[in-house]
């Protein structure tokens, strides 16, 4: 009789290793980017929260024409954090705004959750597409995770496509890919009154033809003209509202002829200043 065979249906110590390693890749960069999430959307509901108390207050302030501070105590931060009147809601109630012990403890100095320096933009270097871009081609804004445009779809090209390099060794976006005005854009969560400073690394394909303009909640706040032989980073302050701002980079009107402003990165860096 011919002894059977036996096949240990399993990994191998190699298999598992590497299965382990990738595992744990993976969690180091999914796990603080899921918890940098939660913290968002944490001082995002107090401040929804802080808005509701401070808008029962004044309705009641106009119908008995007196300041009440009772319904701060019907409401907690979702953080654990303390809520409280600023002192000039005393002298004008109308006007009064609720402190957060932990997102809001006054005026000029806000304790939050998100560290200066950080970047508030998701796909900054615009890496993330589910396509295989092999030299060019216009991806749709469903394929480019954080994007959006006017256009519908974003033109990506690869490192190195005609002789430009990219800085970060990624893919570089050419702004004019929709033969129209084209824009792209990305919702940013922001609080009040903090200060933000938008870097943009871009260099033009042509003199007189890739000027860019520099969009925050729908307003224009800078325009500029990259060199056509050297990437060059630009910098724009802005001042966020608590509100979810757009950030746009727009081409310039009359230059919409298929040679745009190439991009290789944008970010939305949180300072440590508020005004």
């Amino acid at each position: 009789m011919t002894p059977q065979t036996t096949h240990n249906a399993g990994f191998s110590l190699l298999e598992l290793m590497v299965t382990v390693a990738i595992v744990g890749v993976l969690s180091s960069i999914a796990i603080p980017r899921y918890l940098n999430y939660k913290e968002k959307v944490y001082a995002a509901n107090c401040l929804l929260l802080r808005r509701d108390i401070e808008t029962q207050t004044q309705s009641y302030y106009f119908e008995h024409e007196a300041f009440t501070p009772d319904f701060i105590d019907s409401y907690q931060c979702p953080r654990g954090g303390v809520y409280t009147w600023s002192s000039s809601s005393i002298e004008v109630p109308e006007y009064g705004q609720v402190q957060c012990s932990l997102h809001h403890t006054s005026a000029s100095q806000v304790q939050s959750d998100i560290p200066a320096g950080e970047n508030l933009l998701d796909n900054s270097t615009f890496d993330s597409v589910n396509r295989n871009v092999k030299r060019w081609a216009p991806v749709p804004t469903g394929r480019i995770n954080g994007w959006e445009s006017n256009t519908g779809a974003i033109e990506i090209w690869r490192d190195g496509f005609l002789g430009y390099s990219s800085p970060n060794g990624g893919h570089i976006v050419e702004l004019d890919g929709g033969r129209a005005n084209d824009t792209i854009s990305q919702s940013v969560q922001t609080e009040a009154g903090r200060v933000y400073e938008i870097k943009i690394t871009a260099r033009a394909r042509r003199a007189n033809s890739s000027d860019f303009s520099v969009g925050w909640g729908g307003d224009e706040v800078e325009t500029f003209t990259p060199p056509t032989n050297e990437w060059k980073e630009y910098t724009v302050q802005v001042t966020g509202t608590g509100d979810p701002i757009d950030l746009s980079l727009s081409e310039i009107a009359g230059q919409s002829n298929g040679l745009g402003t190439l991009i290789d990165k944008v970010e939305v860096i949180a300072t440590d200043t508020f005004e």
